[in-house]
């Protein structure tokens, strides 16, 4: 499989750079997650960011669920 953004299925991705993530926040516009290097980052997008199934498992995703979930 290819790792990049064009694969990523979480509703809340923004964007990425070599050893970062940003997301959309639950608190605030965006959050970045940091990486000690690029194969932490590609390893947690694999765990987190490719599956719809996957992406729910991420507590940053369940965070932001909350906010519009609270917001119904």
């Amino acid at each position: 499989m290819v790792y990049g953004s064009q694969n990523v299925k979480c509703p809340f991705y923004k964007d990425e750079t070599k050893n970062s993530i940003r997301c959309e926040g639950a608190f605030s516009a965006t959050v970045t997650n940091n990486f000690a290097n690029t194969k932490d980052k590609y390893a947690y997008m694999k765990a987190f960011c490719y599956g719809i199934k996957s992406c729910e498992k991420c507590t940053l995703y369940e965070s932001v669920m909350d906010k519009y979930n609270t917001n119904l």
